[in-house]
């Protein structure tokens, strides 16, 4: 299994082609209460730049964005890229964004 770095997602996501990001059946179980859209997602990957990347663990990768409708919140989206270099999210999530800034000023 390849383990790409920081630098080679950011690569990635800049030549993907959008129609093909995979969603995991885990964000549709609870999307509509979290405050997001599908659509607000595969933007923010493809056309905004993060606030933030983090690798979680061998090939996921935290993202922060802007959240789409709270500008108290950050958006944390989640990915997974396989071998071929296929996207999937796994999940996303509102988080406060004060805990971003907080880490900044550290």
């Amino acid at each position: 299994m390849i383990d790409y770095n920081i630098q080679e997602v950011q690569g990635i996501i800049q030549n993907y082609n959008p129609t093909w990001l995979q969603f995991d059946k885990h964000i549709f179980k609870n999307w509509f209460e979290r405050g997001y859209t599908h659509q607000y997602v595969a933007k923010c990957l493809f056309e905004k730049i993060p606030l933030g990347i983090n690798k979680t663990t061998e090939n996921r990768f935290k993202l922060i964005y802007p959240h789409e409708k709270n500008k108290n919140m950050d958006l944390y989206i989640i990915i997974e890229i396989d071998d071929y270099r296929n996207i999937t999210v796994i999940t996303a999530y509102a988080f406060d964004k004060r805990r971003r800034e907080r880490n900044v000023e550290r």
